[in-house]
């Protein structure tokens, strides 16, 4: 289900009951831009990794959709069943979000290849835009 800024209080009630029984949750990010250094090496821990990547020349790259699937085991079948829901994220003026002055929406950076990418994978910007939380 593709949740946007008109449906996100009607869709919040469902998401946060099937989040309380399910059975495993699952997360996916789109970026506009992935943080390279070359301080990361294989040695490295999760935490030592993650804190070079969020304190990095490169770090500020923005999420611009977040992915979530809500997983339940079917009693009748044994099955897992999915509900899966996408949001654009954007930082706009008109999102409830962020503040209504448009000198305090965050910027937002990008990396050309990751433009491409997501452009060669048919991500619609224009939703993004348009539609973003």
């Amino acid at each position: 289900m593709q949740v946007t800024d008109d449906n996100l209080y009607q869709v919040l009630p469902k998401l946060e009951a099937q989040m309380k029984t399910a059975t495993y949750i699952s997360i996916d990010f789109e970026m506009v831009g992935l943080h390279h250094s070359d301080d990361i090496n294989t040695l490295d821990s999760m935490e030592q990794r993650y804190q070079k990547m969020i304190c990095g020349p490169r770090a500020g790259f923005s999420a611009v959709e977040f992915g979530l699937t809500v997983s339940h085991i079917n009693e009748e079948t044994q099955q897992l069943d999915h509900s899966v829901y996408t949001m654009h994220l954007f930082p706009s003026t008109k999102n409830l979000f962020f503040p209504k002055s448009p000198l305090e929406v965050p910027n937002i950076l990008m990396s050309p290849s990751s433009i491409d990418f997501l452009s060669e994978h048919n991500f619609n910007f224009g939703s993004w835009f348009n539609d973003g939380i």
